[in-house]
């Protein structure tokens, strides 16, 4: 019997990204008492090298559930079954489950209940080969595919491009052919260097591959196959990479075999294809009629209709799939000298079956989707479209950018697409194989790609790299130079250094306009980098022409709303909502929706967004029941088009319990904030910002329900973050100061709480140049501080101080205001001074009752002030 003793045991490398589709987890808490590890590692080799074992369920759980884009075949013994199945078999990982156990009819019962048992089984060779037989159909009908439409989101239209782009992208990759191909065969020879079989067809590849063999291999359905095949499905840039000479190999003899159907009397070609389906996938084809469709992988069709529609209907033990059977037609004199297509019997074990390979970068037209039966007929139509799209893409993205490599671009497709980390791979490999390309670009584009993923330190270092090679350059190249100096600008803000980041974007701006480019439409990035900057230091008027400036610029220059006039309404919303004209900031709101949704009626993401703004406008209008129907939409928007733990849920997750905090209902923000802060410990490590963020609103909860200590306790932890995340003084440091101090103040903590006050206003003052609202709260802190101490004078003089730049900066009035002539009232009713205390009163009152919903409590706490003056005047009169 094989020795087994610790709890995990992993044939496969787990953290290999080349590992195959199909990983079997063997789990099993006795697996010692009746299992030889080194048969089954003999008889699964053979299969597959992806082997896991487990022998406790929280590690296999785990396992389960680090999984991505890998299918998990599950392997239970009898023993094991009634108590890991309920829990493991619910997960989307598991695409099927095998029983092994010495009396099938024990669990047969098993098998009604749960569509993904594939069958019980007393021996270990036909346990083997039903799991081989489950992975080559598994293999056979996976079909990843890319849809373009008018409609579709930037991010569906950028994986579009991706795939038809990234053929020419890896074979532009300057190598030498022998040398790619020894990678490739190192690469494959390490993967399965204890399996025998697969190790001599490795021997055999490296002996006696001839290019012009390329079909033959990739058909024999060999590890070539099915690497490929997954790269492809998962568009994985690196190991296409390694694959680099043997694609270049298929694409020519592609190629040269198509000329035989182009040199025949053959005019329209019609090939089927038949596959499974998940039930989405249909959906999404059926959503999108006469929309551009490209497949991941090398498409294998036959001619011959009967035999594709028997792998259609092949009996599959899966609940969530469909049989399809493609019809794919090809005007071979219209379509046939652009688009690569072969014949393929002559490669095949099966002649009879007449089949026919398509190269990869082929689109096709959907023309029609229908059911027959029992299967749905999707047809298709071969079209050219695909490279014409991409070269209007490539176009635009030449007009948009200084950057005209398309290499290049391809790496910032991927950024689009959220891959940071293939981007950085990507453009790391390209700086240590330039081929022609500017350094200086690949070093600004790494940058970017560090930027994304808040590395903000290394970008910076990237950042610097290309600007200076910029300079460096006879004559200096000042416009690339300004492209670059704005992304310092940003990370310059995004460490808090706001007047380094503004001195940036100005001398950005100044090279501009020494080259007459001051209303160019280059500069509207520019112009709102810098309202953005003025913006968050308080200079609202100033923040607000820039913004203006570029709203004007856009105008100018797009004679029909886009996308961009839409961002920029939402900006200038944004500066009405810090002045406190919210129904201007509603306007301008509701105007940016409108386009969004006229331009883009199913990119449901940016008008998740607006509506996100709309609801926190709401909250602050007190209008609670509005603003939460607008978040819980957006809400409904995201989780409908995303995964329940997906970033972007997190943002509007925290926007409803703010929502629901500013009501009152502590208990029910709290779980949304909880919510929010679960997402954001899968996504970030606990040292991200977004963690201090949520470890402060749960605080503030926790403040609301008078658990101060625990309050403490989270506030701290989120000022430990802050503090090593920015490198110096930074707004969000100083709010989190002020709440500390709160805490403190409440623990009767006096002296500690000043001390907290006052470091957060140094902060501040050094952060705004000016007056800024944030300090006005600061100084009604310190105030309140100096009240409850009897420090009146004092007290006055910090409530006045604040009191000022309120009104200052709302000059139309705010409910802030009203705040500070309350406390200022409270003052005067202290110091026996009513006449004056109940002027201050009454106006805070006006103020309130103008921004504050009827049954404020607010409301009534005035209210209640100015009535006990008012009966103890008329007391006093009579």
């Amino acid at each position: 019997m094989g020795s087994f003793h610790d709890n995990h045991y992993s044939i496969a490398k787990d953290t290999d990204e080349y590992k195959e589709n199909v990983t079997i987890l063997w789990c099993d808490f006795n697996i010692n008492g009746y299992i030889d590890i080194e048969q089954i590692k003999n008889l699964l080799q053979r299969i597959t090298t992806s082997l896991i074992f487990h022998t406790e369920l929280e590690q296999c759980l785990n396992f389960i559930q680090s999984i991505d884009k890998e299918n998990i075949f599950l392997v239970i013994s009898g023993l094991t079954t009634i108590e890991f199945l309920p829990q493991i078999s619910k997960f989307h990982q598991i695409k099927a489950i095998f029983i092994l156990c010495t009396d099938t009819t024990k669990y047969e019962h098993l098998k009604i209940t749960n569509s993904k048992i594939i069958d019980i089984y007393t021996k270990l060779d036909f346990l083997c080969a039903s799991i081989h037989k489950e992975i080559n159909s598994t293999d056979n009908q996976l079909l990843t595919f890319n849809i373009f439409n008018q409609n579709q989101t930037s991010k569906e239209s950028a994986q579009f491009i991706w795939s038809q782009l990234f053929t020419q992208i890896i074979l532009q990759s300057s190598s030498d052919y022998h040398v790619t191909k020894q990678q490739m065969i190192d690469m494959y020879r390490q993967y399965y260097q204890d399996n025998l079989k697969k190790q001599k067809l490795i021997n055999q590849f490296e002996q006696e591959y001839q290019s012009e063999q390329a079909i033959r291999w990739y058909l024999n359905k060999s590890f070539i196959f099915k690497y490929i095949t997954k790269a492809l499905k998962n568009q994985d840039i690196d190991l296409l990479y390694i694959f680099r000479f043997f694609i270049d190999d298929l694409t020519k003899n592609l190629a040269d075999k198509h000329q035989k159907i182009l040199l025949s009397n053959e005019k329209i070609l019609i090939v089927y294809h038949g596959t499974k389906l998940t039930k989405n996938q249909l959906k999404k084809f059926r959503k999108n009629q006469n929309a551009l469709i490209s497949m991941n992988e090398y498409l294998i069709a036959n001619r011959l209709y009967s035999l594709a529609l028997s792998a259609a209907m092949k009996p599959t033990k899966r609940t969530n799939v469909v049989p399809v059977l493609f019809e794919i037609e090809c005007n071979i004199q219209e379509h046939g000298h652009t688009t690569s297509f072969a014949d393929i019997a002559q490669y095949s074990d099966y002649p009879h079956e007449e089949e026919v390979l398509f190269d990869i970068n082929i689109t096709f037209r959907l023309k029609s989707i229908q059911q027959h039966s029992h299967v749905w007929l999707i047809k298709l139509n071969v079209s050219n479209d695909g490279q014409e799209i991409l070269k209007d893409y490539l176009k635009k993205k030449y007009n948009e950018s200084e950057e005209k490599s398309i290499r290049i671009i391809f790496g910032r497709l991927m950024c689009s697409l959220g891959q940071y980390n293939k981007a950085q791979k990507y453009f790391e490999r390209l700086l240590s194989d330039v081929n022609g390309e500017e350094i200086a670009w690949i070093e600004f584009n790494l940058g970017r790609t560090f930027d994304f993923k808040n590395e903000w330190k290394i970008a910076q270092e990237y950042y610097n790299r290309a600007y200076e090679r910029m300079i460096d350059t006879k004559p200096i190249r000042w416009q690339e130079a300004a492209y670059m100096l704005n992304k310092l600008g940003t990370i310059s803000y995004e460490y808090g250094h706001n007047i380094k980041a503004l001195e940036y974007y100005q001398r950005v701006l100044k090279i501009k306009q020494n080259f007459n480019y001051s209303d160019h439409i280059d500069n509207v990035r520019i112009l709102n980098n810098i309202a953005f900057i003025l913006n968050t230091q308080g200079h609202f008027t100033e923040a607000f022409n820039y913004y203006e400036h570029a709203l004007r610029i856009l105008k100018t220059f797009y004679t029909s709303d886009r996308i961009d006039i839409a961002r920029n309404l939402n900006n200038i919303g944004n500066i009405f909502y810090q002045i406190g004209k919210y129904d201007n900031a509603a306007d301008h709101y509701q105007e940016s929706l409108k386009i969004q949704q006229s331009l883009y009626p199913n990119n449901l993401i940016d008008i998740a967004c607006i509506l996100n703004s709309i609801g926190l406008i709401l909250n602050i209008q007190g209008k609670y029941n509005d603003a939460l129907d607008f978040c819980q939409h957006a809400l409904e928007i995201q989780q409908n088009l995303y995964p329940p733990d997906h970033i972007d849920l997190a943002g509007t997750l925290n926007n409803i319990g703010v929502i629901l905090y500013n009501r009152g209902k502590y208990n029910q923000a709290l779980y949304y904030y909880q919510r929010s802060f679960e997402i954001r410990k899968k996504y970030y490590t606990f040292d991200h910002i977004d963690i201090a963020r949520s470890l402060n609103n749960i605080g503030n909860i926790l403040y609301q329900q008078n658990k101060y200590d625990e309050t403490l306790n989270y506030y701290l932890q989120a000022l430990t973050i802050q503090e090593n995340f920015y490198l110096s003084d930074h707004v969000d440091i100083a709010l989190n100061l002020n709440n500390i101090g709160c805490v403190l103040d409440r623990l009767g903590k006096y002296d500690e709480a000043i001390y907290y006050y006052q470091n957060a206003l140094k902060i501040q003052k050094k952060l705004y140049i000016s007056d800024h609202p944030d300090i006005a709260y600061t100084l009604d802190h310190i105030g309140t501080i100096l009240y409850q101490e009897e420090k009146y004078k004092e007290a006055l003089e910090y409530y006045q101080q604040g009191l000022k730049i309120r009104e200052k900066m709302y000059p139309f009035g705010h409910v802030d205001i009203g705040d500070s002539l309350n406390n200022i009232g409270m003052i005067y009713q202290c110091i026996h001074k009513s006449d004056i205390s109940l002027n201050y009163f009454q106006q805070s009152l006006i103020l309130y009752e103008k921004f504050l919903p009827s049954k404020h409590p607010n409301i009534e706490i005035v209210r209640r002030n100015i009535n006990r003056i008012t009966m103890k005047k008329n007391i006093e009169y009579f």
